[in-house]
């Protein structure tokens, strides 16, 4: 299966570009600017990758295209923001403010999204945080 991150409806598109999101990290945008380069130089991302996170540009990235250091500035990001723990597992509460907050015309759609993507695993916390990205998008999207 393929999905475009467009398709996605969230990761680092959301993060980055989200007008709400400082109200729900609690943090301006000149801080979530600080935490995109903290986690820009902890995962790795190259000046091409960066490029295409930062110009809003993750609509021509196809799922199999996200590279794993880009999944990692996703881990580092969430974790920055305080919905996610370190093996990239939601902590629940903040994690449904978050998600309430970009999809509030589904909010209905997050609580049964959040029970059934907690299953997802995977060794790499990188993977884990994507694998429940992608989980949690077709949940709430219907995809």
């Amino acid at each position: 299966m393929s999905v475009t991150i467009r398709q996605l409806g969230l990761g680092l598109l959301v993060l980055l570009g989200c007008l709400q999101l400082p109200m729900v990290s609690g943090l301006d945008t000149a801080a979530l600017g600080k935490v995109a380069e903290v986690c820009v130089k902890e995962s790795g991302i190259s000046p091409e990758e960066k490029k295409v996170l930062l110009a809003d540009e993750m609509e021509k990235i196809d799922e199999k295209d996200f590279s794993h250091n880009m999944r990692c500035f996703q881990l580092c990001f969430y974790k920055q923001l305080g919905i996610i723990d370190a093996n990239g597992d939601p902590i629940v509460e903040p994690f449904i403010k978050f998600m309430e907050s970009r999809f509030t015309d589904k909010k209905d759609k997050v609580k049964p999204a959040i029970a059934k993507c907690r299953a997802i695993t995977d060794a790499d916390p990188c993977e884990h945080v994507f694998k429940f990205e992608v989980c949690m998008a077709h949940a709430i999207e219907g995809n």
